[in-house]
């Protein structure tokens, strides 16, 4: 036995007008969520890579001083290889320390050889006694890799850079 109810059936059925409103209101709903969700990712990627390039800064700030610290002469000495691995392990990331022609002294990882890198945006404004920041697109998790150097400061006189990279 069937029940009879008053409520047309037809009512339910998507047909002609009233199907092409609810797809195009749908649409809109969907549009709008997924245009929602691009820009939240796009401003906690944004904050994300603020802190840590904040956080980067005083890192090297805090090495630089180190160095600083260290004595005369600013030459490829273990010290400063040592000083930058430690770095490494307690930060992450890769240390270099420079000296004033930007040659490297002291290395987190394996030393890439006697190369001059004061033609490279960071360590040239490290030199000029600026903050060098570069983000450049690299193989790590995000395919942006951070690079940061500050100067190292004996006094009046810049002796070093400190160079920062992070994935």
């Amino acid at each position: 036995m069937k029940l009879k109810s008053s409520f047309p059936i037809e009512m339910l059925r998507p047909s002609g007008l009233r199907a092409r409103f609810l797809m195009a209101h749908l649409s809109v709903a969907l549009l709008g969520v997924i245009i929602t969700a691009s820009y939240a990712r796009y401003a906690l990627d944004r904050a994300f890579a603020h802190h840590v390039q904040e956080d980067m800064m005083l890192q090297a700030r805090l090495l630089a001083d180190q160095v600083a610290q260290g004595g005369e002469p600013m030459a490829r000495d273990e010290r400063w290889t040592r000083l930058a691995g430690r770095w490494s392990k307690i930060n992450g990331g890769h240390w270099t320390i420079y000296d004033s022609t930007c040659r490297i002294i002291g290395d987190s990882g394996s030393p890439s050889g006697e190369r001059s890198l004061a033609s490279q945006p960071t360590p040239s404004s490290a030199l000029k006694g600026k903050v060098g920041v570069c983000l450049q697109r690299g193989k790590g998790v995000s395919g942006k890799r951070l690079l940061l150097a500050v100067p190292i400061w004996r006094e009046e006189l810049i002796v070093g850079v400190v160079r920062a990279s992070v994935p």
